[in-house]
């Protein structure tokens, strides 16, 4: 009985671990965004500078903004930090798309919060991932779809995954988590439901994360409108979590107790 009593506290004690180190984070309520998004600038920690690559400043556009106007009008939940989240938008045939390099390494996760508008026929908006060996993993919606898509590019082809999450103007919660070296897994959070689901991918080449981009376009004779506009927001870049140096400690006591038991 005691053994068994020593050997729950070694396992409550293995099982207790830190949380995960954050090596990169950005938010459009950083300084540096006080009012305008530039190329160039470099907000937050672990990441590159910004490059806005815009075909057309007419038809397409980059700002500092709320995303509770977006889609259909409903404010709430939203994305925002201190009122701000990151936007972009295209109209009549424009394209415009975000992307920065990510410095910090080691990340086995990188989330963010997304929160789309409204798309037409022939528009799309997706956030995502790239990597070396032309590895790409993105999140994405069409223009007059029902749900959302998951898409990704390895050596091995390209996949996609239909999610049967609906659409929503109130915002997600996006996860690319490293559940090896070769496997990844994509989780969307629907904010207002908290409805989850999940799409895995296995590689034959090693995953890693180098850019983070953003993209949107559009079909020709849109409008440029609040409606149509999409937000991200909350970049962030995590380690893997591992135990706390009292955890080892408690489980080396608890070993040590277990041989001591043993002997006699």
């Amino acid at each position: 009985m005691r053994n068994r009593a020593i050997f729950a506290v070694a396992f409550a004690a293995i099982s207790v671990h830190s949380f995960a180190d954050v090596v990169a984070f950005d938010s459009a309520s950083h300084p540096t965004y006080h009012i305008n998004w530039n190329g160039a600038d470099n907000g937050g920690s672990g990441f590159g500078n910004w490059v806005i690559d815009n075909d057309d400043p007419l038809r397409a556009d980059n700002f500092i903004y709320t995303s509770r106007y977006n889609g259909f009008g409903t404010n709430s939940p939203n994305i925002d930090t201190a009122g701000k989240s990151f936007g972009i938008n295209s109209w009549d045939g424009g394209q415009v798309q975000v992307s920065r390099p990510i410095y910090a390494t080691d990340i086995q996760k990188f989330s963010l919060d997304f929160d789309n508008g409204d798309a037409k026929s022939g528009s799309q908006v997706q956030v995502g991932l790239k990597g070396s060996n032309g590895f790409q993993v993105s999140l994405g919606y069409v223009g007059d779809q029902s749900s959302y898509r998951a898409r990704v590019q390895t050596d091995t082809g390209v996949l996609a995954y239909n999610f049967s999450i609906p659409f929503t103007d109130t915002g997600l919660h996006i996860e690319f988590v490293k559940e090896s070296d070769f496997t990844l897994k994509t989780i969307l959070t629907d904010l207002a439901t908290s409805a989850t689901e999940s799409f895995s991918f296995t590689s034959n080449t090693s995953l890693e994360f180098s850019e983070f981009f953003a993209t949107s376009s559009s079909a020709f004779n849109t409008v440029n409108a609040p409606r149509y506009e999409h937000f991200f927001n909350n970049l962030k870049g995590e380690t893997a979590s591992t135990p706390e140096p009292a955890t080892w400690a408690a489980l080396g006591l608890g070993l040590a107790a277990m041989a001591r038991k043993r002997k006699k």
